[in-house]
């Protein structure tokens, strides 16, 4: 699910959870393990992405109320979470259904 709000500085935000496969998490060789994708284990059962033109941050634990809550609630995750990096082009969030 993808969602779009504005937090209290007017900076628009589109957050997205991110919820890594069982294969990429058992499939990689021991040796391999120090170069894993996830930047630490508690992003391993998953992640929410904030993206906005400040750039990327990410939450783990992800809320179990994240899809419903109001956005006061959505932006205080959103300054929880910790900075990832700045977008670059063509690494573009999933796309709000219409």
């Amino acid at each position: 699910m993808l969602r779009e709000f504005t937090d209290n500085a007017g900076t628009p935000w589109r957050v997205w959870d991110v919820t890594p496969d069982a294969h990429s998490l058992t499939a990689r060789p021991k040796a391999d393990a120090a170069a894993s994708p996830y930047p630490a284990l508690e992003f391993a059962a998953g992640w929410l992405c904030f993206e906005s033109d400040l750039g990327k941050r990410r939450l783990a634990p992800i809320p179990a109320d994240w899809e419903t809550c109001e956005v006061a609630r959505l932006t205080e995750y959103c300054a929880r979470a910790g900075f990832a990096s700045r977008p670059t082009p063509g690494n573009d969030p999933p796309q709000i259904q219409t």
